[in-house]
């Protein structure tokens, strides 16, 4: 897990997935915090943000 002033990026070590949690709003906070559970697709980069307020893939 790395900490960043606005997001905090979890990586996975044995799939090699990343999951960017923005944090740069209250808006952030707040669909962070309807989340039940982060999930992380094997390989991939993907995000959890206000703008789309749903988990957006980058790359597969």
């Amino acid at each position: 897990m790395s900490f960043f002033s606005d997001r905090i990026e979890l990586e996975c070590l044995n799939c090699h997935s990343v999951k960017i949690i923005f944090a740069e709003t209250e808006e952030d906070l707040r669909v962070l915090l309807k989340k039940d559970r982060i999930v992380l697709k094997e390989r991939s980069v993907s995000c959890i943000d206000s703008m789309h307020d749903k988990n957006r893939d980058i790359k597969e």
